[in-house]
């Protein structure tokens, strides 16, 4: 990883927010950060509206705890991606976090799609499967848990999409 980049000056401000942020929530004993979003989803989106959901994110990532997600900036160049799919598209999402992800491109693609995310993180994957529920999509993304090495090799089909969101410095430079 890149650690430089948060030492810059112009993320200086970020880094120590979000690190002191980091230590007050460990010191607290605090869930971790996708239960949190997950748990502010809960209180304030309406539930079976994937839109609300991701804004609700949104404003939990601008407003509380930093995510590490798409967000409103990177969102739309998926959205565009999907909509180049096929309406009953099979994408495989490497890296849950959230669930965000798996959210926007099931909502863009429709109901004949069907998402399946592998993520390593226990804590996330719950966090991803209760936005997912709220966002009304459970019976389109499936969440395996494990690392994506193993997990992978289960899968059975072929698949039209494959999103690598899980290991950030592999992202084009103009993305990061």
């Amino acid at each position: 990883m890149q650690l430089w980049r948060f030492l810059h000056p112009s993320a200086l401000a970020f880094t120590l927010r979000t690190t002191s942020q980091a230590i007050i929530d460990r010191l607290k004993g605090a869930p971790p950060r996708t239960t949190q979003a997950a748990q502010y989803v809960a209180r304030h989106a309406r539930a079976g509206d994937p839109d609300d959901v991701l804004r609700t994110l949104d404003t939990f990532a601008q407003n509380e705890r930093w995510l590490m997600s798409l967000g409103p900036l990177k969102g739309p160049l998926i959205k565009e991606l999907a909509q180049r799919l096929p309406a009953n598209a099979r994408v495989l999402e490497l890296g849950a976090y959230c669930g965000y992800s798996s959210i926007m491109i099931a909502s863009t693609l429709g109901r004949g799609a069907r998402i399946t995310s592998i993520e390593i993180n226990k804590d996330a994957v719950a966090s991803s499967r209760a936005n997912v529920e709220m966002a009304g999509l459970s019976d389109q993304i499936t969440f395996v848990h494990g690392p994506s090495s193993k997990m992978i090799s289960t899968l059975e089909g072929r698949f039209d999409l494959v999103f690598l969101d899980h290991w950030k410095d592999l992202t084009h430079p103009t993305c990061n």
